[in-house]
């Protein structure tokens, strides 16, 4: 059996995720994996590790269901990006931080552009809508690091009796 719309669109998500390297034009390099067990080791964890993981969903405007028996969700999709502090670095944690955001914005910017641009279809034609949403940061004293998440909220439709079938 093939995979739900949701699992297809948060692969796709880790998949645009790795595609943040320095070789493709970005500042740094992303590690990027999708979450395993709740908590991380400490040893997992290095400079840039960031954990691809599902956020809060949400009916995505009313009807909830239509009448063709279409469900809308509006998916949030994380992007947990940890920072380690690098002894004697030349570039500030903010400055990292803003570059973590921006090359996270700019390659979910070129999935926009490009659906805009053609059909409106996104992440791969299965879903309708991606959103950006605010940035949080914190420190994670016990990981001594400090730990970004770039959230995107994806929106996408399927039948109501088989979430494998895209609406």
């Amino acid at each position: 059996m093939s995979e739900s719309i949701l699992e297809q669109i948060a692969q796709w998500h880790a998949a645009a995720l790795t595609e943040v390297t320095t070789s493709n034009g970005y500042h740094q390099t992303l590690v990027v994996s999708r979450p395993e067990e709740v908590f991380l080791d400490a040893d997992t964890i290095t400079d840039l590790t960031t954990v691809a993981a599902l956020g809060a969903c949400e009916a995505d405007g009313a009807p909830d269901l239509d009448a063709a028996g279409n469900v809308y969700w509006c998916q949030t999709f994380d992007a947990i990006v940890y920072v380690l502090a690098r002894g004697g670095g030349s570039v500030a944690v903010d400055n990292r931080i803003t570059r973590i955001v921006g090359d996270i914005h700019q390659r979910i910017g070129t999935e926009m552009t490009a659906a805009v641009e053609g059909d409106r279809a996104f992440c791969g034609g299965l879903a309708y809508r991606i959103d950006l949403l605010p940035w949080e940061i914190a420190v994670d004293d016990t990981l001594r690091a400090t730990v970004v998440n770039v959230p995107v909220a994806i929106a996408f439709a399927v039948q109501q009796v088989d979430p494998y079938t895209q609406s």
